[in-house]
């Protein structure tokens, strides 16, 4: 699983690999909330990895609406 591509550029050439590596972390920053663990969580997901969420302190908690709940419900929901 993954991919090759021949010279990108002058001698060099690229690859990809899609093994789990067990567990991966992602630490959000405040000011995103949302985008960066949607960018983090479906890769790490995909391939075969727990991923561990640690939102900002910062982020605004009201109840059971932030992003890391929100997703973290989703996952619950999906199995």
């Amino acid at each position: 699983m993954g991919e090759y591509v021949p010279n990108v550029s002058n001698g060099v050439d690229t690859y990809s690999v899609r093994e789990p590596i067990g567990v991966c972390a992602g630490i959000c920053p405040f000011n995103f909330p949302a985008m960066i663990p949607l960018w983090m969580f479906p890769v790490v997901v995909t391939c075969g990895n727990t991923f561990v969420l640690k939102p900002s302190e910062k982020d605004p908690v009201l109840a059971f609406t932030s992003a890391s709940v929100m997703l973290a419900e989703l996952a619950m929901e999906a199995g």
